[in-house]
């Protein structure tokens, strides 16, 4: 039995070494000038490491390749209510610039533009659901640069 408890000991010490190599040779050095995408699940990365903290989870991401350029899309739920999300979002980037411009406005969809100088704008749309106000989804896409 000893032999056997010795044996699994350096299996799992060799094991544990070999997974502490892997780990060393995958790591990679970030140049400070090289763009680097950043994922969370309760923020969106706007530009280079700028980070808008969302109160609900991102559900889903897709990137969105066409003719006229990539989009970043981010689909997040949350409790909050349709406007108090909305709140809280516009209340974040006007901290840093932006502007907002209602496209569409009813009481289960709200379309926003959010807009600052030299950057993509921000495209978000919060839809509730039907005769609630409690906040179903949150769809925002950025156009990504370059």
């Amino acid at each position: 039995m000893y032999f056997l408890k010795s044996g699994v000991l350096v299996l799992l010490a060799l094991l544990a070494g070999c997974d502490s190599e892997q780990r060393q040779s995958s790591s990679v050095d970030v140049d400070q000038s090289s763009s680097v995408q950043v994922f969370q699940k309760s923020a969106i990365a706007l530009n280079g490491l700028e980070m808008l903290d969302i109160d609900g989870q991102i559900v889903r991401y897709d990137l969105v390749r066409k003719d006229r350029g990539t989009t970043d899309r981010y689909v997040i739920e949350s409790s909050r209510t349709l406007m108090g999300l909305e709140s809280e979002v516009f209340a974040n980037l006007a901290r840093r610039g932006y502007v907002r411009h209602v496209r569409q406005e009813s009481p289960e969809r709200l379309l926003v533009v959010y807009r600052r100088e030299g950057t993509p704008p921000i495209v978000a749309d919060y839809r509730a659901k039907k005769n609630s106000h409690a906040l179903a989804r949150l769809t925002i896409s950025i156009r990504a640069e370059g």
